[in-house]
């Protein structure tokens, strides 16, 4: 797993960042990731894409009738010294339309678009169990 990457101003960290293998024909891949927000006013995640995918969704999971669904989002805001943890039961970020099957291991290029920020540039890699987080 690589190191946190510091957004260019230095005012999120992006951690732990990576894509769940999905079966053979899988049409989408959820992907997760923490934001640490260092900064004094908010930072909105307004865009994802991914090299190898049709594209990225932002979801949140929510509770509606009684179940758990998917609402996508249009952006994902963190608030001034929080930390937002992507994961499968809150917010995550959904790869659609892998134009290959990902296996274990293998290395997504992704870039992630803050508002009125320059476009942030990592690797998720894809990995068939979720990693061991770790707070820090």
């Amino acid at each position: 797993m690589e190191e946190a990457q510091l957004v260019p101003s230095g005012s999120v960290a992006v951690e732990q960042a990576w894509i769940r293998v999905a079966g053979e024909d899988a049409v989408m891949q959820p992907a997760y990731m923490i934001l640490k927000s260092t900064a004094n006013t908010p930072w909105s995640l307004d865009k994802v894409t991914a090299r190898g995918f049709r594209m990225v969704m932002i979801h949140r999971v929510v509770l509606q009738d009684s179940e758990t669904r998917m609402a996508l989002q249009d952006t994902l805001t963190i608030p001034p010294g929080e930390t937002i943890a992507m994961n499968d039961k809150s917010y995550h970020l959904m790869f659609m339309g892998p134009r290959k099957d990902y296996k274990d291991g293998d290395k997504i290029s992704v870039v992630l678009y803050f508002r009125d920020q320059k476009p942030v540039k990592m690797i998720f890699p894809v990995l068939k169990r979720a990693p061991r987080l770790t707070a820090k």
